[in-house]
């Protein structure tokens, strides 16, 4: 059973990673709609092996996706796509 914990927790990442690309890859949300699919199977795992487990990692989830979406647009601007993209603040002078 521990091998299906190795791959609960491998869902997490691949969730976390795929809210990154969507920040930066133009999807339309699908990105989004399989990052959420891989945090479904996460918790459904976590919920087979035990009760504490499976709200252990809803609680982690909770945590986790505000996170890595905080992290995704604090990081974005500063990216040479983000720069391109992004409009740039007009130069006070002194």
């Amino acid at each position: 059973m521990d091998w299906w914990l190795i791959f609960a927790v491998f869902l997490y990442f691949a969730c976390a990673v795929l809210l990154i690309a969507e920040i930066f890859v133009p999807s339309g949300g699908l990105l989004t709609a399989c990052a959420f699919a891989c945090l479904a199977g996460g918790i459904l795992i976590f919920f087979r092996q035990s009760v504490t487990a499976g709200w252990a990692g809803v609680v982690i989830a909770i945590i986790m996706i505000p996170s890595v979406l905080v992290f995704a647009y604090r990081i974005f601007p500063k990216t040479t796509f983000g720069k391109s993209v992004t409009l740039t603040p007009p130069e006070r002078q002194p």
